[in-house]
């Protein structure tokens, strides 16, 4: 005689205490058939897990929380002692909700701690002056003057608007003046790896002849560099400006790094 052996019954989402017949519908709909699936749906106990829940069912992530709380007080109860069983579900759904309080507050919390701040529009590749800069929030003068100091002399990649947060990477560029020189974006090969190298950094631009064999090297500044592209951001004397020109349209460039 042949004997199968029959399939383990999955408890039914209705199986959960306190679940409406409304809710269950909706976790059904979500793909979600049976209590023991809504269990593994929600094992990691993460924030955007019960958000991306709360996405599919229409249901609050805090009542997820409390159905998922519910569940377990059923299913792990046999595993723990009088004192735990009785209290362990209301402290796992206390934790869960704690951490949706805190994901929701945190761009308020994020918000209040003191920020540096473009008083006014600072264009891309613009070295920072403090009458450019503000402070959101409260701190002592000490404290206003240690926060600007940080960016005070450093130069911008890209556009800053007005109240916008100054970009934390500025604070680790050197300082650098700007003043009589002109920034031009140019097409280079073969472009190095620049990782070790601080900003803004020297290098030399190397212009090879497709005509003859002449060539010429310029030193320059380098600001910015997108691999990506190919392209390089420099600032130029008004002398290598002149240089550069004689080479552009008829050669190639190329760009050396010095030792950083």
């Amino acid at each position: 005689m042949n004997w199968k052996k029959k399939p383990a019954i999955e408890p039914q989402l209705l199986a959960i205490p306190g679940i409406t017949e409304e809710e269950a519908e909706s976790i059904r709909q979500a793909d979600i058939p049976n209590a023991t699936r809504f269990q593994e749906a929600l094992d990691d106990g993460d924030v955007a897990i019960l958000q991306g829940l709360h996405q599919r069912t229409g249901l609050a992530p805090e009542r997820l929380a409390q159905l998922q709380a519910n569940w377990l007080d059923v299913t792990y109860q046999p595993l723990k002692g009088p004192i735990i069983r009785r209290y362990w579900a209301d402290i796992f759904l206390a934790s869960v909700l704690l951490l949706l309080a805190l994901t929701a507050a945190w761009p308020w919390i994020r918000q209040a701690s003191p920020r540096v701040l473009a008083a006014a529009e600072i264009p891309a590749f613009t070295v920072i002056d403090q009458p450019q800069l503000r402070i959101a929030g409260n701190v002592s003068a000490d404290q206003a003057t240690e926060m600007f100091s940080h960016f005070n002399g450093k130069y911008t990649r890209t556009l800053i608007r007005k109240d916008d947060p100054i970009p934390v990477e500025i604070d680790s560029f050197r300082k650098v003046s700007l003043a009589d020189r002109t920034i031009v974006r140019l097409q280079a090969k073969n472009l190095p790896r620049i990782e070790g190298h601080s900003r803004p950094q020297n290098v030399n631009l190397i212009f090879s002849s497709r005509i003859a064999a002449l060539g010429a090297i310029v030193p320059a500044l380098l600001l910015d560099l997108d691999s990506d592209s190919s392209t390089i951001t420099v600032a130029l004397s008004a002398e290598d400006i002149r240089e550069t020109a004689k080479w552009l349209g008829n050669s190639d460039l190329y760009m050396a790094l010095k030792s950083p």
